[in-house]
């Protein structure tokens, strides 16, 4: 049991403070003359209280009760003397907050606030046990039998792109050789990639996408049999039926439309998966939809920045902020034009 400092140390200054008053209520006068020489029968009231006869101090002690808790009712605004605040502070014996739960806070855990249009994304080192992977973002002009592309922009795909330039011999003093690099990181045991078609597709028109394993053994292949003529970005979403993306593994893929056997108009890259952290980890699993993006375009994980962007898009097309973060972001991949162009869901695969 704890002894109730508190209660005793006010009670004393009440005492110190009420002891010169209580002194003098003593000498008040005698009660009025008409309230003299009653007693509880003339008095229904008296009578009720069971107080029996009523002595002549009577009023007397009216006045003492009412003077002291009209003192009492003073001494709150009465200022304490700092030494005495101290001690009520140093022994409260307030309890503690519920263990169970924590103070509010004004934002969950995410980061700062960030304007719409600002999603940039921060490009990886290349791995650092191998060369920058070739690739080629874009796509040859329409020849042959291929159909000419409707727009300016060509076959394209939505990963970015750098230039890497490498001597061709071992002297240093060898020329340069500059080729480009197209690739990007996943999380995801099985990713979404994502293509620009500048073609009107029509069922004659397919398209096909290949994934290798850093041997060169087919991972999945299949054809896209289009259901819209409309040119736009499309996915290809690896299914749950393959195995999994190895962790460290690098990964190649091609992506083209079978519109001429000899030339047709292809793009091509590689993907790697990694492991998160587990901080990484931890801030996903706290974040919204949108942070999420956001974490993912910070760590360099294109694929999945890319996706779950889309995806918000497409559950929300009408949120402005989401527009802006998706060609703030293609941009930031060196893909500004192709931000503009339609999302559509054109085709059908076609497992081979």
């Amino acid at each position: 049991m704890k002894f109730p400092f508190k209660q005793i140390i006010l009670a004393r200054a009440i005492a110190q403070r009420a002891k010169p008053y209580i002194l003098h209520l003593k000498n008040l006068s005698p009660p009025s003359p008409s309230l003299q020489g009653k007693t509880e029968s003339d008095s229904p009231r008296l009578a009720g209280e069971g107080l029996g006869q009523r002595s002549p101090n009577t009023s007397g002690a009216k006045w003492h009760t009412l003077f002291l808790v009209a003192f009492i009712g003073s001494l709150t605004q009465i200022p304490v003397k700092p030494a005495f605040a101290e001690v009520l502070t140093v022994q409260s014996n307030a309890p503690p907050p519920p263990a169970d739960r924590s103070a509010p806070t004004g934002r969950r855990q995410g980061g700062a606030s960030r304007s719409p249009g600002t999603l940039l994304f921060k490009a990886p080192p290349p791995p650092a046990d191998r060369s920058a992977p070739a690739g080629r973002q874009r796509g040859g002009a329409s020849r042959g039998t291929c159909p000419a592309a409707i727009g300016e922009e060509p076959l394209t795909a939505l990963v970015p792109a750098t230039q890497t330039s490498l001597n061709e011999g071992q002297s240093g003093n060898s020329p340069l050789k500059t080729f480009e690099s197209v690739w990007a990181l996943t999380a995801a045991e099985a990713p979404t990639f994502w293509y620009y078609i500048p073609y009107a597709l029509t069922p004659d028109l397919p398209v096909e996408f290949i994934l290798q394993d850093d041997q060169g053994n087919n991972v999945y292949q299949t054809k896209f049999i289009a259901s819209q003529k409309q040119p736009g970005v499309v996915k290809v979403r690896l299914p749950a039926t393959i195995a999994p993306l190895k962790v460290g593994k690098m990964y190649r893929w091609f992506f083209m439309i079978d519109c001429d056997p000899d030339a047709p108009p292809l793009v091509e890259g590689s993907v790697q998966r990694i492991a998160p952290s587990a901080t990484l980890m931890s801030q996903l699993q706290k974040a919204t939809p949108r942070e999420r993006v956001v974490l993912y375009a910070k760590q360099g994980i294109w694929h999945d920045a890319l996706t779950a962007l889309a995806e918000l898009r497409s559950t929300n097309p009408k949120d402005a902020a989401l527009t802006a973060d998706w060609v703030s972001l293609l941009t930031s991949g060196g893909l500004e034009a192709i931000a503009q162009e339609p999302v559509i869901d054109c085709c059908t695969a076609q497992q081979q």
